[in-house]
């Protein structure tokens, strides 16, 4: 082999290298990709769960008393997802130094929008660490007979009558059913 062919040959082999190089680092950065939108994994991670919902309003609430406790969450009629999720809640709060009186906090776009303590007779408590989710509730409504179509409007909480125990309510174009949130 001369020294000319040695010379070509090099020059290819380093013509093909980059060539091929060039062309992989396009392909992994978008220059020859198909435009995707971003569509998320989890679309219900796009919307506030009823704890994410209860944390917000949570500190709002313990600045006006700070034994404040919920008596109720719910999501704000017509917001809700297949999940129960929503970005628009109405959180009520209890104390038991306000006799007759709670405090609301709405929740708009994942943001606190009015608070203001009202006329409330009622009884509040912790959310248990158990407690189902609003898509699990949703799921055991789904699971019962003549509900496995029906549209989800609206999903609350509720603490019991009793004082002792929180319930789901999940609201559905056929009735409302009562689900226990305790596991």
């Amino acid at each position: 082999m001369n020294i000319k062919t040695i010379i070509k040959t090099i020059i290819w082999s380093l013509a093909a290298f980059i060539l091929a190089f060039g062309l992989s680092f396009s392909l992994n950065n978008g220059w020859f990709k198909p435009e995707t939108k971003d569509t998320p994994k989890n679309p219900q991670s796009l919307l506030l769960s009823n704890i994410e919902a209860y944390d917000l309003a949570l500190g709002e609430a313990r600045d006006w008393q700070k034994d404040a406790a919920l008596a109720q969450m719910s999501a704000l009629t017509n917001t809700t997802d297949e999940y129960g999720h929503s970005d628009n809640w109405q959180a009520l709060f209890v104390s038991e130094k306000k006799s007759g009186r709670g405090y609301s906090v709405i929740i708009e776009n994942r943001k606190i929008s009015k608070t203001e303590e009202i006329p409330f007779v009622g009884t509040g408590g912790a959310l248990p660490e158990n407690i189902i989710t609003s898509e699990e509730a949703i799921a055991y409504v789904r699971s019962l007979a003549g509900y496995q179509s029906q549209t989800v409007l609206g999903v609350e909480m509720v603490y019991g009558p009793n004082g002792e125990e929180w319930y789901w309510g999940v609201k559905t174009n056929k009735g409302t059913v009562t689900v226990k949130a305790k596991r």
